[in-house]
């Protein structure tokens, strides 16, 4: 199925019956399975972020939360708040600015999230061209590309970005080394996700309402 009938018919329909509570508990199965392969940190454009932060500080787990802006969802003005809100919260979770794409936001978000980079002086972070029909219904739309459109706007790749992605191409890979070892809590939660992953005993779930009238006794 392309992405974005996936999108339009399988994933946004189920994510309207999704409750802040929803959230939270799926945030730290997804958490489990992301400790379970030795990933220690996320970047996460979703929404509801109470849900999503109290879920990582509970799992000990590093994430850094980002705008989705659309236009069925949250508003720029929320956003900001948000921004306000999560930018510093703790040592393990922050907030980046960002909106979720040029074909679920009107010319008019895309100005006010302009706007709010300047205002805070802080980057913005998007999905840009992730499908050529994505790509050339944007063009359908403006006449122009979506990095054009963004570029108009003054959304464009700062220089230091383009200097990276050049590093990335000539290095075939990221043009530095990682070695952040995790903290305490992190470290203990990677091992218990590995326990889990490897305990028979452990019940499995197939229905959603079963798992969170489990969750909930």
């Amino acid at each position: 199925m392309p992405l974005q009938q996936w999108l339009s018919e399988q994933v946004f329909p189920q994510e309207d019956k999704l409750t802040g509570e929803h959230i939270h508990w799926f945030t730290k199965l997804a958490i489990l399975e992301y400790l379970a392969g030795g990933i220690t940190a996320a970047f996460d454009m979703y929404f509801e972020p109470e849900a999503v932060a109290s879920a990582a500080t509970e799992m000990g787990f590093r994430i850094t939360m980002c705008g989705g802006v659309n236009n069925f969802g949250t508003t720029p003005a929320k956003m900001a708040e948000f921004y306000e809100k999560y930018r510093n919260y703790s040592e393990l979770v922050d907030y980046k600015l960002g909106f979720h794409s040029e074909y679920t936001n009107s010319t008019g978000n895309l100005t006010e999230i302009v706007e709010l980079g300047k205002q805070y002086k802080a980057p913005v972070f998007t999905h840009m061209s992730e499908t050529l029909s994505e790509h050339n219904e944007c063009i359908g739309r403006h006449g122009k590309t979506p990095a054009a459109l963004f570029a108009d706007l003054g959304l464009n790749m700062t220089m230091a970005m383009n200097m990276f992605l050049r590093q990335a191409i000539r290095n075939q890979g990221i043009p530095f080394e990682i070695s952040r070892v995790p903290n305490s809590e992190t470290a203990a939660a990677m091992l218990e996700a590995d326990r889990i992953s490897r305990d028979p005993n452990v019940k499995g779930y197939t229905d959603l309402d079963e798992l969170f009238k489990d969750l909930r006794s």
